[in-house]
């Protein structure tokens, strides 16, 4: 999920002013070797070696968001948009972030 949507969420679930348990998520099942693609995309990382000795885990997750949604709506930022600008932010807050 993407932060701005994450925070924009929080915001308005304040402002209903209710005893509400939300789950909060992007209502998209993505994939761990999407979010790989993407950024080594972004990037322009060619070769991807996974730990082929590692447990392999899950491998997508979901989120189920109909009780959020009848409460809130919202216009959620896609997958690719919210990751390549994540990314961009990375990229030039990098000397910030590896200190």
């Amino acid at each position: 999920m993407y932060s701005e949507d994450a925070a924009e969420i929080i915001i308005e679930t304040l402002l209903l002013k209710e005893n509400l348990v939300l789950n909060i998520g992007s209502g998209q099942s993505i994939t761990i070797e999407q979010v790989v693609s993407t950024i080594s995309d972004f990037f322009d990382i060619k070769k991807i070696q996974y730990e082929e000795d590692k447990p392999i885990g899950i491998s997508k997750r979901f989120i189920n968001i109909d009780k959020l949604s009848r409460h809130i709506k919202y216009k959620r930022t896609p997958f690719d948009v919210a990751l390549k600008e994540t990314c961009q932010w990375y990229q030039e807050n990098f000397k910030y972030v590896r200190r």
